[in-house]
């Protein structure tokens, strides 16, 4: 019936999770189809044979018939043993097909979506890039065909995972509000509750009193900074002043324009003048977007800061040639060496003199103390599992590496992740006509749009006619700075941790 029907279409359509679940035939000739065979497609459905069952799942979607029963039968195959393959792909067909739900088979469907990442967890399978786009577009059809679904899946034992954030995204806001609270508590409960970037974007859709004190927690999270910031920075509290400071260091421009903004917004400390640290963080920021002639909403958001921070208006000289930005900052340069000597000449080491100076550290440290099962709550704590698991593809698999590399040289790539990024792993920088800039891995690129990957957990579509410029970038995804705070006994744990990531993962 679907090679009679034009076959299976998968050409990129409106929802892409779509191609694969419809017919190339028109409304006219599936209406026939549905008619003329459409009930005995429903009543053989389920059959005994896996293939077949899946397969005749998929043509009754893509009719789509109309059948009550059919729905509930459907469901019946999300079980607690069913595999997650299998299930993605009946939750696909079940939103597809527009009869109404029973109660039965509302639950059904529940309990199968809040299975779903547990289950892919348990067999180690791992979510590509393009998964959260697919999953939200099938579930925005189950939500819209079953209003009282999200709540269902709220209610569920197993939605108990901030991963499961995602399972939120379509819902409505007071739904979300309440998965918000959900995920939250259980979080609390949980001894190694790792959040996602879609995590802390529903967290932060809470009243502040709820929102704040969880995210200020998760700030200790390196690869969630950029998303908490984003939260943050919409509406500045003075007490987050220092988490903007520090977010003036991160590797997503957009980030770095935000913390400027909500700095500038909040203004001068009242008790204290600005310190010349914090100056030299948005110094340092500012000849960073030097180097990027599109990113002129960025540094006209720095030299606002500058200018909130020190109350000085410094004439700018015309915008010349793009190859000329940092001399014609120069005039706020030029005052930062005057007013701060010391902090000023910090602008100009170079990042070898630094790396010194951690190799002189490193030598004085006993390595033989180090434990790896607390080296592998700091490589936990780091952020270092998000993007160097086995699974991730922001960053390589570290399994093995106390043999390739050296512990200097490990520890000279972790203080400057910049300075030798593997061809795989180099970023592209996307700045828009909005004047936004993005810093990521391209996942897919068509003259409709760009799918960046922008951290472990995000990934932003970025249409086409929004692109200004579109160039690899010499920034790495990894954040400097990760082991700024360290302790000596912090780094020879983590360095006995590494020790033991051997063979495969």
């Amino acid at each position: 019936m679907e090679l009679a029907l034009g076959d299976i279409d998968t050409q990129p359509m409106q929802e892409d999770v779509y191609a694969g679940y419809a017919l190339r035939a028109d409304e006219t000739q599936r209406a026939a189809a549905a008619s003329y065979g459409g009930a005995k497609l429903a009543a053989a459905f389920p059959l005994e044979d896996r293939d077949a069952n899946r397969e005749l799942a998929r043509l009754v979607a893509m009719l789509p018939l109309e059948d009550a029963s059919l729905v509930e039968r459907i469901a019946a195959q999300l079980t607690a043993e069913s595999h997650p393959t299998d299930d993605l792909h009946y939750l696909i067909c079940l939103s597809r097909l527009p009869a109404a739900r029973t109660e039965l088979a509302t639950e059904r469907v529940a309990a199968g979506l809040a299975r779903l990442q547990p289950k892919m967890q348990s067999a180690a399978l791992y979510e590509s890039r393009n998964w959260p786009t697919r999953v939200i577009e099938a579930l925005t059809q189950l939500y819209a065909l079953d209003p009282a679904l999200p709540q269902a899946v709220i209610r569920q034992s197993e939605f108990a995972q901030p991963v499961q954030a995602i399972l939120a995204a379509p819902m409505n806001p007071d739904d979300r509000r309440a998965a918000a609270r959900r995920l939250l508590a259980a979080t609390r409960e949980s001894d190694e509750p790792r959040w996602t970037d879609r995590m802390v974007a529903l967290v932060g859709e809470l009243p502040a009193e709820e929102a704040l004190p969880a995210l200020r927690l998760a700030w200790a999270d390196f690869s969630l900074r950029d998303a908490i910031v984003r939260v943050l920075a919409a509406s500045p509290h003075r007490d987050d002043r220092s988490r903007f400071v520090q977010s003036l260091a991160s590797p997503q421009a957009d980030t770095i324009q935000r913390a400027a903004e909500a700095l500038a917004t909040l203004g001068t400390p009242a008790r204290e003048p600005v310190s010349p640290d914090e100056l030299l963080a948005a110094f340092l920021a500012l000849k960073q977007a030097c180097l990027a002639p599109e990113a002129t909403t960025l540094r006209d958001s720095l030299v606002a800061l500058l200018s909130a921070w020190t109350g000085e208006t410094l004439e700018l000289a015309e915008k010349p040639a793009s190859g000329e930005l940092l001399a014609m900052y120069q005039p706020w340069f030029a005052w930062f060496e005057q007013a701060h000597p010391l902090s000023a000449a910090e602008l100009s080491r170079s990042t070898a003199a630094t790396a010194q100076e951690w190799q002189a550290r490193a030598a004085a440290i006993d390595w033989t103390v180090g434990d790896p099962l607390r080296g592998k709550k700091v490589f936990e704590q780091r952020s270092c599992l998000k993007c160097h698991a086995g699974n991730s593809s922001l960053g390589p698999d570290l399994a093995g590496v106390s043999g390739r590399w050296s512990r200097e040289d490990l520890l000279a790539a972790i203080v400057d992740p910049n300075k030798d990024v593997a061809p795989l792993y180099q970023t592209t920088q996307v700045v828009t006509g909005s004047g936004r800039s993005y810093t990521g891995l391209v996942v897919y690129e068509s003259p409709d749009g760009t799918l960046l990957q922008t951290g472990p957990d995000t990934t932003l579509r970025i249409a086409g006619d929004e692109i200004v410029a579109l160039r690899k970038s010499r920034v790495s995804l990894m954040p400097e700075g990760l082991l700024r705070d360290a302790t000596d006994q912090e780094l020879a744990d983590l360095f006995a941790h590494l020790q033991t990531l051997r063979g495969n993962r």
